[in-house]
């Protein structure tokens, strides 16, 4: 997969801590005989919102970035892991994953997946997403399991390189 995505959709969940992207721009830079502008602008990023600005300006100066890439669920993985990392509450998770699910026309799961769990949190009556039994959180974690995985093994490449 290639690393601007996984910087693009990391950044975008809100899963990055830190800055990162300064060190894998500079090995990236160290590595090329002429820097692209956008992985400068990428070393010289002070904040997430910089760093992704340039994330975006080099997706778009390749070609094929997003080529067989389902960035939808590379976000939603990287919202899980904010979760089991005690960064993000059950209900915040369930209402993001929910809206990024829904902004992508996301299937896989689909939105309202995640609102009938998130329903489910306030009251609404149990849902079964999964079978048997289970508590939402439960639940939750068999719908992410798959998305999870593929986002912590994306990061382990790239922040592991």
């Amino acid at each position: 997969m290639d690393a601007l995505v996984v910087w693009i959709c990391a950044l975008e969940a809100g899963y990055v801590l830190g800055e990162p992207w300064r060190a894998w721009a500079e090995r990236r830079i160290e590595e090329l005989p002429s820097a692209p502008p956008w992985l400068v602008q990428l070393m010289d990023a002070s904040d997430a919102r910089e760093a992704l600005h340039a994330c975006w300006e080099g997706a778009a100066e390749t070609a094929n970035t997003w080529s067989g890439v389902d960035g939808t669920a590379l976000r939603l993985g990287f919202l899980w892991l904010r979760h089991a990392e005690g960064r993000i509450a059950l209900a915040d998770l369930l209402k993001e994953a929910g809206r990024v699910a829904d902004a992508a026309n996301h299937s896989a799961p689909s939105c309202e997946a995640f609102y009938l769990l998130l329903d489910e949190m306030d009251g609404g009556g149990p849902v079964d997403l999964a079978p048997g039994p289970g508590t939402v959180d439960q639940r939750a974690a068999l719908l992410f399991a798959q998305h999870a995985q593929l986002a912590r093994y994306e990061w382990e490449e790239i922040a592991g390189a």
